[in-house]
């Protein structure tokens, strides 16, 4: 088996990837999903759920991570691409140290998208920015394992030394990185304010 994964994934995988390359096709010309896509792409992600759960976490992954490589699915060797980057997703899963490593980089990708958004013309596309940065600080406080360890990584992302030192009561670390995007809607549980 040249492409990696355990054959009762290889149909639910192929499925997947052919649904999400329909749906990229239409985005890429500007039009959204039609329904009988979103239909294909919702039953493929069920069949793989029933397989295998984590399989179709790192298979989303994968796929979001590397656009384009659903639409090789049906091309020589574009499986086998697929299930290495879908290896690669589950070792990130799997280990603390290199979740770590994905959040400083997709952080300081999309602050670095964020800092080129400027003015009322990119508004729209800054706000979907900020959100996703507001997701990552947000999923950070449900990973202790990565929230430790990036805690030395501060500076890393765009974190001043003393940042702990000036909040009373202490925030996490996730609440710090999304004190830095600015005035904006929280939702916590018991906590609903605008900042």
């Amino acid at each position: 088996m040249t492409d990696g994964l355990e054959p009762s994934l290889t149909a639910p995988v192929r499925a997947y990837a052919t649904a999400r390359a329909d749906i990229e096709r239409m985005e890429q010309r500007g039009l959204p999903a039609l329904p009988h896509q979103e239909k294909a792409m919702q039953q493929a992600r069920g069949a793989l759920e029933a397989v295998s759960p984590e399989t179709a976490k790192d298979l989303g992954s994968a796929l979001s991570r590397h656009p384009g490589l659903a639409g090789r699915i049906d091309q020589p060797g574009g499986l086998e691409a697929i299930g290495k980057a879908m290896a690669q997703e589950a070792k990130v899963r799997g280990d603390p140290q290199l979740r770590a490593d994905r959040f400083v980089e997709d952080w300081s990708r999309l602050a670095g998208r964020r800092a080129e958004l400027s003015g009322l013309s990119n508004r729209e596309t800054r706000v979907k920015v900020e959100t996703r940065l507001r997701n990552l600080a947000q999923d950070l406080d449900r990973d202790p394992q990565v929230a430790k360890l990036l805690t030395a990584r501060g500076k890393d992302l765009g974190l001043p030394a003393s940042s702990r030192l000036m909040a009373a009561p202490p925030l996490s670390l996730g609440q710090m990185l999304e004190r830095t995007l600015g005035p904006g809607r929280q939702h916590r549980p018991g906590l609903d304010i605008d900042r």
